[in-house]
């Protein structure tokens, strides 16, 4: 394939999720468009630069998963499609499933470093696009999750990557999270946070290796927000039905907010 090729493929993907943050929705946004063409989807996947196959065997999977949920007492899932305003929800959604598959790099450099300080690059064919002068991040960190890394002799490839808001990652990912007011080194020791002197910024700290700045009244409430996510959650799971009205309140509200800190960022 060509450099022109490639370059044509990449740019049809992104017409197709609608989206230069996230490899996963361009990935739902064909396996959608395929299940609702079954007479075309031959001639679907030509005009995409899709791989039928590769879509059917996605599709079985999808199917298999949504059954085995079935079996354990929950609805099978209604079809959606994931519209630019959706999309930060799905994208913050796929953080927290993801996790620990996260990643992150100083703005202006090319690898990315994980939990386990690899040095990661994001595949060739990503969709992704970054701002030169923007961040997803106060102190000029991408973070991104990944479904899947390669690995060669030399070097760790991220595939079907999507970018996470700090705003999301504070809210969502991962297990446990406390506010301190050290300083933290990442990066491999070139990236040192710490927070604000005379201000109200703290460190929000999640698993012991993300570390966000936040306002501290912020924080305190992000903090609380996840405990009550957290026990929102353990509701559905049981089937607990005694909140329901304040818990699609929280959901509804969250989504607002992570929307609107997405668009805040890009």
């Amino acid at each position: 394939m060509t450099p022109a090729q490639k370059q044509e493929r990449k740019q049809a993907k992104r017409m197709l999720g609608q989206t230069v943050s996230s490899d996963h929705l361009v990935v739902h946004a064909a396996l959608q468009g395929y299940i609702k063409r079954p007479n075309t989807a031959a001639r679907f996947c030509q005009q995409n630069w899709l791989v039928a196959s590769t879509l059917s065997h996605i599709h079985g999977v999808v199917k298999q998963v949504a059954n085995e949920f079935a079996a354990l007492g929950y609805g099978l899932p209604a079809t959606l499609s994931v519209n630019p305003q959706l999309a930060p929800m799905a994208e913050a959604v796929l953080a927290a499933g993801l996790y620990p598959n996260l990643m992150y790099r100083s703005k202006g450099t090319a690898n990315f470093t994980t939990k386990e300080k690899f040095k990661v690059k994001l595949s060739s064919s990503t969709v992704l696009v970054y701002s030169p002068k923007k961040s997803n991040d106060q102190y000029g960190l991408d973070w991104v999750c990944f479904h899947d890394m390669m690995q060669s002799d030399r070097v760790r490839v991220a595939q079907v990557a999507t970018k996470v808001s700090a705003f999301a990652m504070a809210l969502l990912v991962g297990h446990h999270a406390i506010v301190d007011d050290s300083t933290h080194t990442i990066s491999d020791s070139t990236h040192t946070i710490s927070p604000e002197p005379a201000t109200n910024q703290v460190l929000v700290v999640i698993d012991n290796w993300i570390v966000l700045s936040m306002d501290g009244q912020e924080a305190e409430m992000v903090l609380a927000l996840r405990q009550r996510f957290h026990e929102a959650f353990l509701r559905h799971l049981h089937h607990d039905q005694s909140a329901a009205d304040h818990d699609l309140h929280l959901v509804t509200a969250v989504m607002h907010w992570i929307g609107g800190e997405s668009a805040t960022d890009s």
